[in-house]
């Protein structure tokens, strides 16, 4: 009686999975846009703080892009290092860079969405596209690929973020393979309906849209999260465009050690309260039931292992095809092959953060 009980839970479960799978196995990436010749004058917006090092490094990668039209907007941000002194000999020798020094304001003190607001108005250009001085541009025609998905209706554009692959390891291919989950189920859902986050390092959307929202006014006091919210009240089934293209990925150098990894989960748990309801209903769900499915599958194992197995070998496999289809176009390496073990590990990482943010929260969530 009790197998049975557990066993038809366990078949419940599998089901809401096996009906994920197949919506992600229905996603179809974009193909190149080659309509759009005619270059948009663009303006790169990237927010700084502290980085003089990384912008020496990286900043020639975003200005020596293969495209005629764009200007580099530096937020600096309140910087004490030599942020300031590095950028006004740059600005000397390049005129696409136009610097936006910001002070210190008693009402918004360190706070990135009024520092982004104030780059945002400095833009000369109407289209705007996003990224970090922490990343690079994997190509000198990123800012051609993510320029060319917009068009009439296309207002905001999603790119993808790598994860530098210097030194593979079992972290190094967590963080891949959780922002590969995450990627899979915002560019689906994306599709049929509008996107619950956008990657900070690399995305685009028109100063038209962010005025018509007013900005980041609604969450300014939320720390952080400023994409995935701008979305939450920007976005719609029809002015949003993922650009999928390998030359419109990004490569994030960022070293995160375990913890800092951890506390940007705990972070971006937190932000998920804020979400429409219709997508905390969509991640949840995947989330729960995979869950779900796990404790089901141990427990029904112990009982009758010879009607478990099969349903454990269908899913790994269902779920290895999908992971193949994504990570094969968004060149993701060795990450199909680990999956059962990097799906085991990262929902025992979630089952803590879980409850870790049930006890505390960090000091600007409280």
């Amino acid at each position: 009686m009790l197998f049975s009980v557990l066993f038809y839970a366990l078949v419940g479960a599998f089901a809401v999975q096996l009906l994920y799978f197949l919506f992600f196995f229905l996603f179809k990436f974009n193909k190149k846009n080659e309509n759009n010749i005619e270059e948009l004058p663009i303006s790169v917006i990237i927010h700084t703080k502290n980085n003089a090092d990384l912008l020496e490094q990286n900043l020639p990668n975003i200005i020596n892009q293969n495209y005629n039209n764009f200007e580099v907007v530096i937020i600096n941000d309140a910087s004490i290092d030599t942020t300031s002194e590095l950028l006004e000999n740059l600005q000397k020798e390049n005129n696409r860079l136009t610097i936006v020094n910001v002070e210190n304001n008693e009402a918004f003190w360190g706070n990135k969405k009024y520092a982004l607001t104030l780059g945002i108005k400095a833009a000369k250009n109407e289209h705007l596209v996003f990224t970090e001085i922490y990343t690079a541009p994997i190509s000198n025609n990123w800012l051609k690929e993510i320029a060319s998905s917009f068009n009439n209706d296309t207002q905001i554009v999603l790119g993808y973020k790598k994860l530098e692959t210097s030194k593979i390891g079992l972290l190094n291919m967590l963080i891949r393979f959780e922002y590969l989950i995450k990627s899979i189920l915002n560019f689906s859902l994306t599709k049929t309906s509008t996107p619950f986050t956008a990657e900070q390092t690399n995305y685009a959307f028109t100063k038209k849209t962010f005025f018509k929202v007013n900005g980041y006014i609604n969450h300014m006091k939320v720390y952080n999260a400023q994409n995935d919210l701008f979305l939450k009240d920007a976005a719609t089934k029809n002015n949003v465009a993922i650009c999928t293209s390998t030359n419109s990925f990004t490569i994030d150098k960022n070293k995160d050690s375990f913890g800092e990894w951890f506390s940007k989960l705990r972070e971006s748990a937190l932000t998920k309260s804020l979400y429409q309801l219709k997508h905390k209903l969509y991640i949840n769900t995947f989330n729960f039931s995979k869950f779900l499915f796990y404790t089901l599958a141990i427990a029904n194992l112990f009982l009758n292992w010879k009607f478990t197995l099969p349903f454990i070998i269908v899913y790994y496999l269902i779920f290895v095809l999908v992971i193949f289809k994504f990570s094969k176009k968004l060149n993701e390496k060795y990450i199909t092959i680990f999956t059962p073990l990097l799906d085991i590990c990262l929902l025992c990482i979630q089952i803590g953060i879980f409850i870790v943010n049930s006890f505390s929260k960090p000091p600007h969530w409280k």
